[in-house]
């Protein structure tokens, strides 16, 4: 699990995110006004490209078995891992090494309204967590 405080947590908050006491390991940093299902500011990889679409497909029905979850989930960490960026500190609206905005595009973070809450998530390739906290 990845945990992560809150520092300053006004109009320019950092956050300080870690994983078992050490730098993370990030894909993915969000930024929500609570209640919203819609992010106002994302860090992701240097070639990260944001998207509305989401859709699967079923090719081959059967239930996985312990063997094939772990080869799974061992194949995904090792691709993931490749475009994940160590991180230990984050400001609101400023990229990090490795981690570039993604959301919005070619414009500043919007500001945080002072006395609103927002959520901060974050997401490596086998862990995330998240934060709460009032600007």
């Amino acid at each position: 699990m990845l945990e992560i405080e809150v520092l300053e947590p006004n109009q320019a908050p950092r956050f300080r995110i870690t994983c078992a006491g050490n730098p993370a390991k990030l894909l993915v940093l969000m930024v929500y006004e609570v209640g919203s299902e819609n992010p106002i500011w994302v860090l992701g990889p240097d070639d990260m490209v944001m998207s509305q679409e989401v859709g699967f497909s079923l090719t081959d029905a059967h239930p996985a078995t312990p063997e094939e979850l772990r080869a799974l989930k061992e194949s995904a960490d090792s691709r993931l891992d490749q475009f994940a960026a160590e991180v230990s500190e984050v400001a609101y609206g400023s990229s990090s090494p490795g981690l570039n905005q993604a959301f919005p595009l070619g414009v500043p973070a919007p500001a945080l309204e002072s006395g609103r809450r927002y959520l901060v998530f974050a997401a490596g390739s086998s862990e995330m967590g998240s934060a709460e906290f009032t600007a």
